[in-house]
């Protein structure tokens, strides 16, 4: 059911290894081979499970909800600095404390970056984790640190590390969805107000991303899938309110436990309700796929033929945009 790794090359790579190795096995212990190909990618960016289920998610065009992502560290971030506000709100004189306040901030953050660490930084977690680090470092400066500008930053810090990320599917995906979910949400292209709205919104970024990533996808597996515009709707929302949160609470249950025999307090219980969620999310994603929708596309697309079809993109947001604040202030 586990891959086989390649050995890693010097000690600490051995270590994590041997970190994850243990979190691994634990979780094989209570989940059974299908849900432990789901868990294991969406909290330890473990990729050399195999099962035929996951063949699904990328026939469908959703295999980005399995990846370790910039939801994942948005989620984790906020969460523990959820924990703080609560210890906050249940003993205010503690943001009278400027040390409070200080760690309050940041040990969420060293966490994240502990966390990438040990995933061994994925791309996408480390793209997420570098624009949390810019917006915070440049909030205690005084300055408000536009999402797209911080995207655009840490693009040109992963490009001086290491240019040739560049070239990797991830880096692509990843820095070019993110720009078109922050462009289109700041262009507000469509104002919609009421109970629509969250459909509305939902509906154009969803679009546009899928838009923006199309060329890549193309090039890199020969297929579109259509079903991705009201699969995202469901599954995304599904995975961010409850399959991303049990899993990771899962996760860190059983760190507890790692240098101990299975059957510890509560595991049962809480490895009985990732596997209960994991199968209900796939049994949803079977239920509303539509294999009518797929297409599978051959060739490779030139240069100038990305410089087209983005220019045109970028474009149409702009036009938009316009068509917007003419109608705001007319």
């Amino acid at each position: 059911m586990l891959g086989d790794a390649s050995p890693p090359k010097n000690g600490w790579q051995r270590a994590l290894s041997t970190l994850r190795l243990r979190w691994e096995t634990r979780a094989a212990y209570y989940l059974n081979d299908e849900t432990l190909a789901m868990f294991l990618p969406l909290t330890l960016a473990e990729r050399s499970v195999r099962h035929p289920s996951l063949e699904l998610f990328r026939k469908t065009g959703m295999a980005h909800v399995l990846a370790i992502s910039g939801l994942h560290i948005g989620l984790l971030y906020f969460g523990l600095f959820g924990i703080s506000r609560l210890m906050g709100t249940m003993k205010p004189n503690l943001w009278e404390n400027q040390s409070f306040v200080a760690i309050s901030q940041w040990l969420p953050l060293l966490l994240l970056w502990g966390y990438v660490f040990l995933l061994e930084f994925p791309i996408p977690a480390l793209r997420a984790v570098t624009m949390i680090t810019l917006w915070l470092l440049f909030r205690e400066l005084g300055y408000r640190l536009p999402a797209l500008f911080a995207l655009w930053v840490t693009a040109l810090l992963f490009l001086v590390v290491d240019w040739s990320v560049m070239l990797t599917v991830s880096f692509q995906l990843s820095f070019v969805a993110v720009a078109f979910l922050v462009g289109v949400s700041h262009s507000q292209i469509f104002e919609v107000h009421g109970r629509l709205k969250w459909l509305v919104d939902s509906l154009v970024i969803t679009t546009f991303v899928s838009l923006g990533t199309f060329p890549i996808l193309l090039n890199t597996f020969g297929r579109i899938s259509l079903e991705v515009f009201w699969l995202n709707l469901i599954l995304v929302p599904m995975m961010a309110i409850w399959i991303l949160p049990v899993c990771l609470l899962g996760l860190a249950w059983s760190s507890l436990w790692l240098w101990s025999p299975p059957e510890m307090l509560g595991e049962r219980f809480i490895f009985g309700v990732i596997e209960f969620s994991l199968e209900a999310w796939l049994n949803l994603l079977r239920w509303l796929q539509w294999e009518e929708w797929r297409f599978e596309i051959k060739g490779e697309w030139e240069l100038q033929y990305y410089v087209v079809y983005y220019a045109t993109l970028l474009g149409l947001l702009g036009l938009g945009k316009r068509f917007r604040s003419r109608r705001l202030y007319n």
